[in-house]
């Protein structure tokens, strides 16, 4: 199922998400929906409340549907280790032909959880990486601070 993304402006990207808790087939069906509605809307991650669901949980694929192995499920995600600064142009898939200078670690460590509940680290290091994990985090756990982090909050 593709959902429809949320744009800037909807209560839900502006407040605090909710752990999961379960982990089932549903949340498996999630994931796979939210992999596809990202695709659909040509991203390369997203947030569960970009799709209007305030749960804590982001899906990145930074080859767009080359590498299947390269797809990261981000459950109850928390950013542990920063290293660096880098400046980038980003965008938003909630905030539509909108792409603005942000500056972000060059190197993000993150906690999280998979789809069957077993707990992980993934550290990324390259220029979109730590763009993708800091920003789907921020929409995961808090309310945006600034257009550009709307997306942070999947954490």
């Amino acid at each position: 199922m593709i959902y429809p993304i949320v744009k800037f402006g909807n209560p839900v990207l502006e407040k605090p998400s909710e752990p999961v808790t379960v982990f089932d087939d549903e949340l498996k069906r999630l994931v796979e929906d939210m992999f596809e509605s990202m695709y659909a809307a040509h991203g390369v991650g997203l947030a569960a409340p970009q799709i209007g669901i305030s749960k804590r949980l982001a899906v990145i694929d930074v080859t767009f549907k080359e590498d299947p192995e390269a797809k990261l499920v981000l459950v109850n995600p928390e950013i542990i280790h920063t290293e660096g600064k880098h400046t980038q142009n980003e965008g938003c898939l909630s905030i539509p032909e909108f792409r603005e200078p942000v500056t972000r670690p060059s190197k993000v460590t993150v906690r999280a959880q998979d789809v069957s509940g077993k707990w992980f680290e993934k550290t990324g290091a390259t220029t979109c990486l730590p763009a993708l994990f800091s920003t789907r985090l921020i929409t995961c756990t808090a309310s945006s601070t600034s257009v550009i982090s709307v997306f942070s909050s999947a954490i």
